[in-house]
């Protein structure tokens, strides 16, 4: 597994690569928020409408673990990832809007 370099800025979780899928291992925290999340519905709402990308919970098989707090996700990958400061105004804008639409 290959970890992001980037991952460390989340307090939640780390994301890692393997075999040209994205997986992000999370934290207590990260775990807590994550069941709190999903027993709202907010992230399987958010994903059918659009907001978020298709992620699935990966069961961890290694029998020899005793915490139940360790939680996979592996997340649909995004073919071409482009940032902000690339961006032209209307691009800004509409990233803009697609937030506020979000929230």
């Amino acid at each position: 597994m290959i970890e992001e370099r980037g991952s460390f800025r989340d307090p939640a979780g780390k994301v890692y690569y393997k075999n040209d899928r994205v997986l992000r291992k999370l934290t207590t925290i990260g775990v807590n928020r994550f069941l709190k999340l999903q027993e709202s519905n907010i992230i399987s709402k958010s994903i059918q409408k659009g907001f978020l990308i298709e992620t699935k919970e990966i069961k961890v098989e290694d029998n020899t673990k005793k915490d139940h707090n360790e939680l996979i996700l592996e997340h649909e990958k995004i073919p071409y990832i482009s940032y902000p400061y690339e961006w032209s105004f209307s691009q800004l804008k509409d990233a803009a809007i697609f937030h506020l639409d979000f929230h």
